[in-house]
């Protein structure tokens, strides 16, 4: 009996150590506009297309959002004060020229202004990644696209906001020895 609490003690403490062990989800909801509508997201200027001006989705998206304005998306995610996150998105534009511009604020603050979008290959889908720190339980995402007076037209998919790696705390290791050194000595009595 003390034998099977020590191995499920020890290997409770293992796997509540693992750094990691636990699956990001993506804060933002219909962040690939899978709906085919802005389900989830305030908008403006902004429309849901499938094949808009010759571009196709990336991968295996069906859909995504463009604008040739001042476009905007808005959404609010439930975050923890104080933990880092990355915001991450696909964009896209249709004209070789020096096209939108594309920032991010978080809580109504600049989080980035991305260098004017130039694809050398109109079509071209370009991961872009940003980090901040919430400060608050709920958190303000905002992304627009300016190409009021680009030639094209911009488009942006794949939008997610996903906790940044979490580093292990002195507790969290302490808690993984502990589980390894009941491992060993329990391996060590059965010799």
């Amino acid at each position: 009996m003390k034998t099977n609490l020590l191995k499920f003690t020890c290997g409770f403490a293992l796997l509540a150590a693992t750094p990691g062990g636990w699956a990001q989800s993506n804060l933002i909801l219909n962040g690939n506009f899978a709906t085919g509508n802005f389900q989830d997201w305030n908008e403006n200027n902004m429309r849901v297309s499938s094949l808009f001006k010759g571009i196709a989705p990336p991968g295996t998206d069906i859909f995504y959002a463009a604008t040739g304005n001042l476009g905007a998306l808005m959404q609010t995610i439930n975050t923890m004060a104080g933990t880092e996150y990355t915001l991450s998105f696909l964009s896209n534009n249709n004209v070789d020229n020096i096209g939108g511009v594309i920032s991010g604020l978080i809580d109504g603050s600049p989080l980035f202004t991305a260098d004017p979008i130039y694809l050398t290959t109109a079509g071209s889908w370009e991961q872009q990644t940003y980090n901040f720190t919430a400060t608050a339980d709920t958190t303000a995402v905002e992304l627009d696209l300016n190409f009021l007076y680009a030639e094209g037209y911009g488009y942006i998919t794949d939008i997610s906001v996903v906790a940044a790696a979490p580093v292990p705390e002195p507790s969290t290791l302490a808690l993984a020895g502990l589980g390894g050194l009941g491992m060993w000595w329990q391996i060590r009595r059965r010799k």
